[in-house]
């Protein structure tokens, strides 16, 4: 058996599952899904924001803060799910999908979508952060014995 090529190894579709049909939706490539992430980021800013929490002090009112931006978010987010699929995958026949999907279907077409755009940096920065520990963890060590 001959070995295969990072380029075999490489995620190039996703399969999307929407009522009974499957669709093949091609993997962004390097500046289409930085576009996309931009996108991404455009489209959640009023979710992330409605999540902020003001006067951290008086903990009667965090908790009062805390449960109302929880509930505008959780009332905002759903409905940016088929908006993210569809701008990621905008050959995706909107109206045909949007009739025979269900909820969990976006939402586990959206979380395929988030791993191949972001989950290669999470673990890029996850090795990073290592590195930056150890290397600190050996400048601390070279301090002590000095």
């Amino acid at each position: 058996m001959e070995p295969r090529s990072g380029s075999d190894i490489i995620k190039k579709t996703l399969t999307l599952h929407f009522g009974d049909k499957d669709y093949e939706v091609p993997v962004l490539r390097m500046l289409a899904a930085a576009k996309w992430r931009q996108d991404y980021f455009a489209r959640t800013k009023d979710v992330s924001a409605s999540m902020m929490v003001e006067n951290m002090n008086d903990k009667g009112q965090l908790s009062k803060a805390i449960g109302s931006a929880l509930t505008g978010a959780l009332l905002a987010f759903p409905e940016k799910i088929p908006e993210l699929v569809f701008s990621y995958a905008p050959a995706l026949p909107k109206e045909e999908v949007m009739e025979a999907a269900y909820d969990q279907e976006l939402s586990h077409a959206f979380a395929q979508i988030w791993q191949v755009a972001f989950a290669p940096f999470l673990e890029s920065l996850g090795t990073m952060l290592q590195m930056q520990r150890a290397s600190a963890s050996r400048s601390d060590l070279s301090g002590n014995l000095n």
